[in-house]
C-alpha cells in the first residue's frame, strides 16, 4: 500500500434525526479524498440523544476532525426554564 493511503484521514461525522439521512454521503462527494466521512442518524431523537454518540467513535477523534450535529426539530415545541443566580 502506498505511503498516502496510510496516513490517516480527517473525519467528518454527521450526527442527527432523520433531516440528516443520507447528509453523510453527499458531504463525502463535495469533498477531497483527505476526508472520510460517517454518518449516524437516529430517527425521531432528541436532540440529547444525538449528541451522545457511542464512545468508540468518540475515543478516535483528532482535533483535525469535524462533527456536525443536525438536530433539535424534535425539542423546537418545547420550553424549558433556565435558573439563574444574579449574586
Amino acid at each position: 500500500m502506498c505511503k498516502k493511503c496510510q496516513q490517516k484521514k480527517n473525519t467528518v461525522i454527521i450526527l442527527g434525526d432523520s433531516h440528516a439521512r443520507a447528509c453523510a454521503s453527499v458531504v463525502q462527494h463535495n469533498l477531497d479524498h483527505d476526508y472520510r466521512t460517517q454518518g449516524t442518524v437516529k430517527p425521531g431523537a432528541s436532540l440529547e440523544e444525538i449528541i451522545s454518540p457511542p464512545r468508540n467513535i468518540i475515543s478516535k477523534l483528532t482535533k483535525k476532525d469535524i462533527v456536525v450535529i443536525w438536530g433539535g426539530t424534535r425539542d423546537i415545541g418545547k420550553t424549558k426554564q433556565i435558573k439563574r443566580s444574579i449574586r
